[in-house]
C-alpha cells in the first residue's frame, strides 16, 4: 500500500512534467499509469479497511466470549459481587466496553501506524535523494514534541481509565432505572431517581471537561509542531527552497528545466507528505495510553471473574448415588455475612424425608446467607461444614435432582413457558404433558393455555405475569425436576396463604422435602422442626421441634 501510494505521486508528477514540456506521450503515459495505480490502490484501501472492521469484530467475538465464559462458569459473576471487596464493578457495562476497545484498536491501525509506515517510506525516500535535513527536521521536530509532552501532557491513560468507569456507572443506573420502572412509578420516585442519574453524570461531565482543559496546552502546543499547515509548513517551504537553491543549474537562466522541476515535485512531495504524518506519529504513544485505558477497565473485570472462578464450587455433573445419605446436614456450621459480621455460631441440623426444616428469623439475621451454605454458592465462612446428599457443603454444588434452590426475586429466563418450567434443562415436545401437568399443579393452567408452551419464546413475562404468577412458574419448576430437597427462601410471599398450603402439599407429594425459610412460622404441619435465626444468645441461634398446631417445644 505504500509504494502504491508513491506510485500513484509519481504518475501525476510524470503527467505534470509532460504539460510542461508538451509532451502528449508522457502525458497519456502519466495518465494511464495514474489510473492504473489509483484502481489499485483504491482496492487495497478497501481491503485493508475490510480487514480492520474484520480485525474488530474478532476482537469484540474472542473478548465477549471469555467474559461471557467466565460469567457463568461455576457462578464466578455471583461470587465476584458477593465478596467484599467486590472482585467487579458494573459488570454489565465493562464487557460493554470490548467493542469500544476493538473499534480503538483498529481506529489505532488505520490513524497511526498506517501513517507510520508512510512516513518512514516517503522520508526514507527524501533522504535517498539528497534529503538528509527532511530527516533531521523530522527528528529534531519530534524530539521537542516528545519534550513538550513530557510536560505538558495530562495523564491520558487514567483520564481514559476514570472516564470509563463513570460511564459504566451512569449506564448501570439507567439500566436499574429501566428494570424498576412501575415501582418507581407506584413511589412517585422519578425526580429522587432523576438526582441520582444526573448526579452521576454531572460527575462524567465535570471529568471530561477537565481532560479537555487540562490537555488544552498540550494540544496546542502539538498541533503548532506537528500540524501540516503550521510549522510544518515553513519547514517544508525552506527546506524545498534550499533543495533547488543547491541542484538547479537553471536558476541562472531564470528558469527550470524539466528534469529539475521533476526532481524538485518529488522531493517537495515526499517533505510534505513525510511531515503530514509527523502528527499521527506522535500521536501514537498518546493513542496507546488511551488504549490501555481502554484495556484496564477490561482486564480487571477478567482477573476478578477468573479469581472468583478459582475459588467457586463447581457445580455436579451428576446425582448423588444410591449409597449417599439422602439427608441435609449443618455441623458446626458458622454463618458470617461478606463483610465479615458474624450471625450465628456453630449452627447444627438434619434434615431428612420425615424432618422437614423451617428457618425464621427478623431481616439480616442470616437466612439468606444459610442458603447459599446449603447450596454451595460459596464455601463456609468462618468455620464448620455439612454435608448434602453426601457431598460436603463448599465442594461440588449439589446435583438438580438432590437441591433446588426457589428464591423470593423469581428468575424467569429468556424462552416460553416450557423453557422456563423446564430450566435449566433443556425441553422438548415430548417433555409437554409433564410441563403442563407442573403448571396445573400450581394453578397455572389457565396461563399455559392463553400464551401456550412456547409459541411465545420473546414474551416479556416479567411485564406479562404478576409477582404470584412468577412464584409459581419457579414451584412448578421444583415439581418438574423433584429433588430429594428444595430451598424455599421466601418463594411463596406474593401468594395467598390458602394456596400457599395447597402448593406446599403438592411439594410433599412429589416426594420433595422443603427447607423453607420465612420471618415467620409457617406451616407448622409440613414442617417438623424450626431453626430460628436473630436470636438474643451468644450462638445466635435456637432448633426446635414443631407440632402440627404450631406450638415449639424448646
Amino acid at each position: 500500500r505504500t509504494n502504491l501510494y508513491w506510485r500513484v505521486w509519481t504518475s501525476v508528477g510524470k503527467v505534470i512534467l509532460g504539460c510542461i514540456a508538451l509532451d502528449s506521450r508522457r502525458i497519456s503515459s502519466g495518465l494511464a499509469e495514474n489510473a492504473l495505480f489509483v484502481g489499485i490502490h483504491f482496492a487495497v484501501d478497501r481491503l485493508s479497511r475490510h480487514l480492520s472492521q474484520h480485525l474488530t469484530l474478532r476482537i469484540w467475538e474472542n473478548i465477549s466470549k471469555q467474559v461471557m465464559a467466565l460469567y457463568f462458569h461455576n457462578g464466578a459473576l455471583h461470587h465476584a459481587l458477593s465478596l467484599r471487596p467486590q472482585l467487579v464493578r458494573s459488570p454489565a457495562a465493562r464487557a460493554g466496553e470490548a467493542l469500544t476497545f476493538a473499534e480503538a484498536v483498529a481506529a489505532t491501525i488505520d490513524e497511526a501506524v498506517k501513517p507510520l509506515c508512510i512516513g518512514a517510506y516517503l522520508i526514507g525516500r527524501a533522504l535517498m535523494s539528497d534529503g538528509r535535513m527532511v530527516g533531521l527536521a523530522a527528528l529534531v521536530t519530534l524530539l521537542i514534541h516528545k519534550l513538550c509532552a513530557a510536560r505538558l501532557a495530562p495523564n491520558i491513560q487514567e483520564l481514559t481509565r476514570r472516564g470509563a468507569a463513570l460511564e459504566a456507572k451512569l449506564k448501570t443506573l439507567h439500566a436499574r432505572f429501566r428494570q424498576n420502572l412501575e415501582p418507581i412509578a407506584f413511589c412517585g420516585g422519578g425526580a429522587a431517581e432523576r438526582r441520582v442519574i444526573e448526579s452521576c453524570y454531572d460527575t462524567l461531565e465535570e471529568h471530561t471537561i477537565n481532560g479537555v482543559r487540562d490537555g488544552l496546552v498540550y494540544q496546542t502546543v502539538s498541533q503548532f509542531l506537528l500540524y501540516g499547515d503550521m510549522l510544518p509548513l515553513s519547514i517544508m517551504r525552506m527546506l524545498s527552497a534550499i533543495h533547488v537553491w543547491k541542484q538547479s543549474r537553471s536558476l541562472e537562466l531564470g528558469g527550470l528545466s524539466p528534469a529539475e522541476f521533476e526532481d524538485m515535485w518529488y522531493y517537495d512531495n515526499c517533505t510534505k507528505l513525510g511531515f503530514n504524518t509527523l502528527s499521527k506519529i506522535a500521536a501514537l504513544p498518546d493513542r496507546l495510553a488511551h488504549l490501555d485505558g481502554l484495556a484496564q477497565g477490561l482486564v480487571e473485570l477478567v482477573q476478578g471473574l477468573e479469581r472468583a472462578d478459582a475459588i467457586a464450587p463447581e457445580g455436579a455433573e451428576t446425582p448423588s448415588g444410591p449409597e449417599a445419605a439422602p439427608t441435609v446436614r449443618a455441623e458446626g456450621l458458622h454463618i458470617v455475612s461478606p463483610e465479615g459480621k458474624v450471625c450465628a455460631v456453630g449452627v447444627s441440623f438434619e434434615v431428612a424425608r420425615d424432618r422437614a426444616l423451617l428457618v425464621t428469623g427478623p431481616n439480616a439475621s442470616g437466612k439468606s446467607l444459610l442458603a447459599g451454605a446449603l447450596a454451595s454458592l460459596w464455601p463456609p465462612r468462618g468455620g464448620g461444614g455439612g454435608v448434602v446428599c453426601g457431598r460436603t457443603l463448599g465442594g461440588l454444588r449439589p446435583h438438580v435432582s438432590d437441591l433446588l434452590m426457589v428464591p423470593q426475586r423469581p428468575y424467569l429466563a429468556p424462552g416460553g413457558l416450557a423453557t422456563n418450567t423446564a430450566y435449566p434443562s433443556a425441553v422438548t415436545g415430548d417433555d409437554h404433558p409433564r410441563v403442563m401437568e407442573c403448571l396445573r399443579s400450581v394453578g397455572l393452567a389457565a396461563i399455559a393455555q392463553r400464551y401456550g408452551l412456547d409459541h411465545c419464546p420473546e414474551a416479556p413475562w416479567d411485564e406479562l405475569l404478576s409477582g404470584g404468577e412468577q412464584q409459581r412458574i419457579c414451584l412448578a419448576r421444583c415439581l418438574y425436576h423433584r429433588p430429594k430437597f428444595a430451598l424455599l427462601d421466601e418463594c411463596t410471599s406474593m401468594i395467598s396463604q390458602d394456596i400457599e398450603s395447597a402448593l406446599y402439599t403438592r411439594i410433599q407429594e412429589c416426594g420433595v422435602v422443603p427447607i423453607t425459610f420465612s420471618q415467620r412460622l409457617l406451616l407448622p404441619g409440613v414442617h417438623k422442626q424450626e431453626l430460628r435465626l436473630g436470636e438474643d444468645s451468644e450462638a445466635g441461634w435456637v432448633l426446635n421441634p414443631l407440632e402440627r398446631d404450631g406450638c415449639a417445644d424448646a
